[in-house]
């Protein structure tokens, strides 16, 4: 029987499990889940008893009996787990900060404490840094608050508010539970596709900032979080910097952002004097190690010199000695790629050497760039790519409007002759719907390798499917034949303009030209077959025309 002090996650856990169920089928869970842990299923059931006394209004928020009961489980058991000495700066367990209840401590740096949060307004839990009682950390944390508040984006912490508590500032952001990039990668050894796509993810967000004007200054391994879904989220924009307006993203020499209105807020200042250091040593490019101001440009270095070590397994300057002497390497030297790349391609090489060029004119122009140039390696996507079953596309286009051309040449002689009946249209059509059958019968094997190939089989029996049921229904209805090949004009045109907004641009010419036949024939319905016939033919020479180019 265990008597130690529960786990207040494993308890908020099995509450969530077992709060919506009822009575009898949450004991038959407790008894399953806690395995004679007395204190555990303890814990839950005075969580389950306050949340069945509380207001049942599904409008309010969290009910207060239920929060409070979640701090008490977390206070005992962190008041076991962990010494407040550890952490002198933060705050006791079960305060608030703001409109969030302090649940722990997650770590501290040289700027402040990190605690998690539990909001309970919203339900969900957020990580709070709070910032050290400084005049100067006061504008790097709303200088965070500020950076990150512009940015929406999946490898981009996201940040819920920004304010201050007993005259500290306090910045609550979204909680990622998972490790930082640089543990994930130090807990065994990754296999080279699993580091670049976690990098590749990276270096999006990173994107991301730039393109919102920012600078990250700190870009590093520590700073880049992996949640459970496995996605990485840049996070500690505490020393990010507005972008000056006019830079050029290849970094060269920006001036500092003027403000926009009378008065300046923390991003449009800098709190740093001139020629100040900012950063991980590491991880800066020379220009920051000159004390120069850091760019776009700046980021890319420090992405390539984190994305270098994970690959190469060193990093691309020797880290021996003092601060100076690793000043000196990078300032003065040049990385090489290392003779035993391990399982790094030999394509990576020359890609992370452009990116961690001295010059920042030399680099990149963009993390854009960087990005195109390393995915450009990549293999494709079998299950998208148009690539994988080019032949096979080809080969069904060329193969149908051969089946059209031969099909309806059999019957031009009747149709030359206005001799061409409803019934000899329907016969056409059902023609060529067995032929469009029996060719992807054929190139089956290649079409279905991919979602593309198959999709495209399907678009091509569903339209001819569809035309030959609108003329039998019209046979039946005793429609006119003009009527009739007017509203396959439309049809047709409405097929290829569809095709061109979401495959192919080159097709929207034929498109128009069906249309246009269309509102000619409903102006001169006695022309209608040899308006059909024209427009047809155009529309027929421009695809063959197309898969020409294509081929």
């Amino acid at each position: 029987m265990t008597t130690a002090r529960p786990d207040p996650l494993r308890v908020e856990e099995l509450f969530d499990a077992a709060v919506d169920r009822g009575p009898e089928e949450a004991r038959r869970l407790l008894d399953a889940e806690c395995a004679g842990d007395v204190a555990l299923r303890a814990a839950v059931e005075r969580l389950l008893d306050h949340d069945r006394k509380a207001d049942p209004d599904f409008l309010a928020p969290r009910p207060l009996l239920l929060s409070e009961a979640l701090r008490d489980e977390r206070a005992r058991a962190e008041h076991v787990a962990r010494p407040p000495a550890v952490f002198p700066d933060a705050p006791p367990i079960s305060a608030r900060i703001g409109r969030y209840v302090v649940v722990r401590k997650l770590g501290e740096g040289t700027m402040g404490v990190v605690c998690m949060g539990y909001d309970e307004t919203l339900d969900r839990r957020v990580a709070i840094k709070l910032l050290r009682p400084s005049v100067a950390g006061v504008g790097w944390l709303l200088r965070e608050g500020q950076a990150l508040g512009r940015l929406a984006h999946p490898n981009v912490v996201a940040i819920h508010e920004a304010g201050e508590h007993e005259g500290r500032v306090y910045l609550a952001m979204e909680f990622v539970e998972g490790p930082t990039l640089r543990a994930h990668l130090a807990e065994r050894p990754r296999p080279f596709h699993e580091v670049l796509g976690l990098f590749l993810g990276a270096a999006r967000g990173l994107a991301a900032v730039h393109d919102a004007g920012l600078v990250h200054r700190d870009f590093k391994p520590e700073n880049v979080l992996l949640g459970k879904d496995g996605r990485p989220r840049i996070v500690d924009f505490g020393i990010a910097a507005l972008v000056g307006r006019g830079a050029r993203a290849n970094g060269e020499a920006e001036r500092e952002a003027e403000p926009t209105s009378g008065k300046a807020g923390p991003l449009d200042v800098s709190l740093l004097p001139s020629g100040a250091i900012v950063g991980t040593p590491a991880f800066m490019a020379p220009e920051q190690l000159r004390g120069e101001r850091a760019t776009a440009a700046s980021d890319q270095w420090s992405y390539c010199a984190a994305l270098y070590h994970a690959a190469y397994g060193v990093p691309p300057y020797s880290l021996d000695g003092d601060f100076v002497a690793l000043s000196r390497r990078v300032v003065e030297g040049a990385p090489e790629i290392p003779a035993q790349r391990g399982k790094a391609p030999a394509w990576l090489g020359p890609i992370l050497v452009t990116g961690l060029a001295k010059d920042p004119a030399a680099r990149f122009a963009s993390m854009h760039a960087l990005l195109a140039a390393i995915e450009a390696h990549l293999p494709r996507d079998p299950v998208l790519d148009r690539l994988v079953i080019r032949r096979e596309l080809v080969t069904l286009r060329v193969a149908l409007l051969g089946a059209v051309i031969v099909i309806g040449g059999l019957a031009s002689r009747r149709l030359l002759h206005a001799e061409v009946t409803l019934k000899l249209v329907v016969v056409v059509n059902g023609a060529i719907l067995l032929m469009v059958l029996v060719i992807i019968a054929w190139r089956w094997r290649g079409l279905s390798q991919n979602r593309i190939g198959r999709r495209a089989a399907a678009i091509v029996v569903g339209v001819e499917g569809v035309m030959l049921v609108h003329r039998l229904i019209a046979m039946r209805l005793g429609t006119p034949l003009d009527h009739v090949l007017v509203n396959d004009l439309v049809l047709l045109a409405a097929v290829l303009g569809t095709l061109a907004l979401t495959e192919r641009r080159r097709i929207a010419l034929p498109a128009a030209i069906a249309m246009a036949g269309a509102l000619v024939g409903i102006f001169l319905p006695s022309a209608a077959s040899l308006i059909y016939l024209g427009a047809g033919s155009l529309v027929l020479m421009l695809l063959i025309a197309d898969v020409i180019r294509e081929r």
